[in-house]
């Protein structure tokens, strides 16, 4: 499967999932929800890349639109204590992002090393 339809479908499934946990569980579990969505997405993304967490800038951004525009949305259209899971959800999607790309360089470096 390439990592375009991949992108799409998890994209769709990952926005499901975080709204889910956010109406069951809680913000906090949207929160992790949203920072393992981001992970996975990027993981597969960067998988291969050594320097995935460094030059793959591009590829970063387009994964982390969603956070961002959820923040965006958040900060604009909530009122009152809803107002305050804007920078949360930033910071969730934006780690869990970042912490994709760089698993994904760890271990093609890994298997760079061992061949």
């Amino acid at each position: 499967m390439s990592k375009g339809p991949l992108g799409v479908f998890l994209a769709f499934m990952g926005l499901l999932l975080v709204m889910f946990f956010g109406e069951s569980f809680g913000p906090m579990a949207a929160f992790i929800a949203l920072a393992v969505w981001c992970f996975v997405c990027q993981f597969l993304r960067s998988r291969g890349d050594s320097e995935a967490h460094r030059g793959n800038w591009r590829g970063m951004v387009l994964v982390a639109a969603l956070p961002i525009v959820l923040a965006v949305l958040n900060l604009l259209f909530e009122r009152g204590s809803g107002r305050a899971q804007g920078p949360f959800i930033l910071v969730f999607g934006l780690a869990g992002v970042y912490a994709g790309a760089y698993t994904a360089a760890l271990l093609a470096r890994r298997k760079a090393a061992r061949h």
